[in-house]
């Protein structure tokens, strides 16, 4: 049977085998690591990120959504308590003429929203911003939540024959008893036809904090940066470093129909623990395309990447066949080779049980579904992911 691999298939197992971090010690970039340290560097990698996201189940903003819709055992008890407050809040606002033009209108937006638990209304005062004010769960009679849009710019432009305004900055924050608990910041720029050539978003959900960047380097070439940083623990900070070259220069949104990625280079860091190299995108989808079936000798002369520790090499990876089913393999320095699931395995199955009981995803998504942009979500959508339709 013939294997169906995408290109962005080997990125994630790549990323899964380096959703890592390694422990601390007082070895030097001089010191002998064995084979059997660089297996306990691993694992202990591996041990760490579970400790990151749990720090994140029990952090402030976390804890803060589980509070919000009363989840007990996976079940969010009040959440139709949250709809209620968002439904309100979307009547208050006049959210069918939140787009003049095709243009969000911030202005319309600002005002100070707060919600009156007696009458379970909100009511609208002047402000300059966006100001909404709110109780942390329903059976709190104050309001010591802050939900607050601080800075909204966008920027004219003409695109295939429209005037389009395409978002160039962007603030929101969110806080809990006076202590700031989640923010978002955006920035963009582009060409003179509306493109993106730099982009710069962080989203902070206390302690993490997710940063991510695009900057244009050539017509046919991007750089992609992105970091996932917890504040309680930042030796654990994953960062990933990548210079995609695309098949055609890109300059506008048509260019885009008939782009192909052809290679990625990328060195993805948590650490001391690296992995470093290129994926050859454009042999991998001609492979993919092709009417013959797709070994793992295929994709291997595909990519080039290489695991190391404190700059010392831990081995490469490369995919074996095991039955039907494509896997990661590390080879170690000594010629050894292993699964990289023995890695990863308990590390699921960790995060799986941690998660287990918390906030019920689907309550979440009626939440957000509710909120005040729904009538317009697909207008904003377009712009502030740089869609075309």
């Amino acid at each position: 049977m013939k294997k169906q691999l995408k290109f962005w298939t080997i990125g994630i197992i790549v990323l899964t085998a380096m959703f890592t971090s390694c422990k601390n010690n007082t070895e030097t970039s001089n010191s002998i690591i064995t084979v059997s340290q660089d297996k306990e560097n691993i694992k202990a990698s591996f041990d760490a990120m579970t400790t990151n996201l749990t720090q994140l189940r029990d952090g402030t903003f976390y804890q803060a959504m589980i509070e919000f819709l009363n989840v007990k055992n996976g079940e969010a008890l009040d959440a139709d308590w949250a709809d209620q407050l968002g439904n309100g809040l979307g009547d208050v606002i006049d959210g069918n003429n939140l787009t003049n033009n095709d243009r969000f209108n911030f202005s319309l937006l600002a005002g100070k929203y707060t919600w009156n638990s007696n009458s379970a209304r909100w009511t609208k005062t002047s402000n300059s911003t966006f100001l909404a004010l709110f109780p942390s769960s329903k059976t709190s009679t104050i309001n010591n939540c802050e939900l607050g849009i601080t800075s909204y710019t966008d920027k004219q432009f003409v695109i295939d024959g429209e005037t389009d305004y395409l978002p160039t900055a962007a603030n929101a924050y969110l806080k809990k008893d006076n202590i700031q608990i989640a923010s978002l910041g955006f920035s963009a720029g582009y060409n003179s036809q509306g493109f993106p050539t730099t982009v710069n978003a962080q989203l902070y959900l206390k302690p993490i904090t997710a940063s991510a960047s695009l900057a244009y380097k050539t017509d046919a070439e991007y750089s992609f940066n992105y970091s996932v940083v917890n504040e309680n623990n930042k030796d654990n900070a994953l960062s990933l470093k990548s210079d995609v070259s695309f098949s055609n220069g890109i300059t506008n949104y048509t260019s885009l129909n008939d782009v192909r990625i052809n290679a990625i280079q990328l060195t993805l860091t948590q650490g001391k623990l690296t992995v470093s190299g290129t994926i050859d995108v454009k042999t991998l989808t001609e492979l993919e395309n092709s009417n013959v079936d797709i070994t793992a000798s295929d994709i291997n002369k595909t990519m080039n990447l290489e695991v190391l520790y404190n700059s010392q090499s831990i081995g490469t990876l490369k995919v074996e066949d095991i039955g039907n089913n494509l896997a990661l393999f590390v080879v170690y320095k000594d010629g050894t080779e292993e699964n990289t699931s023995i890695y990863y395995d308990s590390f699921i199955s960790n995060i799986k049980s941690a998660f287990e009981s918390s906030i019920d995803a689907s309550s979440v998504k009626s939440i957000i579904k509710n909120q005040v942009l729904k009538a317009k979500i697909q207008k904003i959508k377009n712009k502030v992911l740089f869609w075309k339709k």
